[in-house]
């Protein structure tokens, strides 16, 4: 039993966890959201605080648009 555990932590350290971001609202307040909420919502980014999901940073950086 100690093996079948000692996978399953092993796999679930695999799985990427949902980026949250570090953004300020519109109306100055600063907090955390999840990638989508701050897609949805019409606030500034600040940072990422935490997180491993390459497919949420991916929709992230797609909403900054060009760069140059």
């Amino acid at each position: 039993m100690w093996d079948f555990e000692k996978r399953i932590r092993r796999l679930e350290a695999q799985i990427p966890k949902p980026l949250v971001i570090l953004c300020q609202t519109p109306g100055g307040t600063v907090r955390e959201m999840t990638a989508d909420k701050f897609l949805s919502s019409n606030a500034d980014f600040i940072k990422v605080v935490r997180g491993s999901s390459l497919r949420d940073l991916d929709k992230v950086l797609e909403s900054f648009g060009g760069v140059i």
